[in-house]
């Protein structure tokens, strides 16, 4: 089933942020050759629950507001701004910020090595096999983290949200 790629228009049936050819030119470009391996096949279905993550981790934390109530994935937005202005200055309504596509195409990458979000088992408070032992903390999260993406997003976020802050310029 070919990728559907939101381009701008708000499509309802929209499944990706990212072409399989921006992915290919993107990994190319920063030689991960593991990426080549993958069949499109397997990169569309990378960059699908890719794009899923995003939807799921960062929903209702976005500036702005979706273009229309129809559209399937979190952008296109209206009003989002842009930072490192001094005055407000908006995104087209039409564009898919770059960076929102690069993290896509980064979670891919991850996706199609394994689980963005895996089942939770229960906590390891120590484990020892033979002389080797691991104890995790109390409260160590077992819910992978990947911080280049939330700095990625973090500029396309409200103030606060998830923890992330903006950069704010008085002039």
């Amino acid at each position: 089933m070919a990728l559907i790629v939101e381009d701008g228009t708000g499509k309802v049936d929209a499944e990706s942020y990212a072409s399989v050819t921006d992915a290919n030119t993107y990994h190319t470009a920063r030689g991960n050759d593991t990426w080549s391996t993958l069949s499109t096949a397997e990169t569309e279905e990378a960059l699908r629950r890719a794009t899923d993550y995003i939807q799921s981790t960062y929903a209702g934390m976005w500036n702005g507001y979706q273009t229309s109530t129809t559209q399937a994935l979190d952008f296109p937005r209206k009003y989002m701004e842009m930072d490192d202005y001094a005055t407000i200055v908006y995104f087209s309504e039409s564009e898919i910020p770059t960076a929102v596509i690069n993290a896509c195409i980064e979670l891919a990458f991850k996706a199609a090595r394994g689980e963005l979000t895996p089942d939770l088992t229960q906590k390891v408070k120590r484990e020892k096999v033979d002389v080797l032992e691991v104890e995790y903390a109390d409260n160590a999260s077992q819910l992978p983290r990947y911080p280049m993406i939330d700095k990625i997003l973090s500029r396309f976020l409200r103030a606060g949200a998830s923890g992330t802050f903006r950069k704010i310029v008085r002039t």
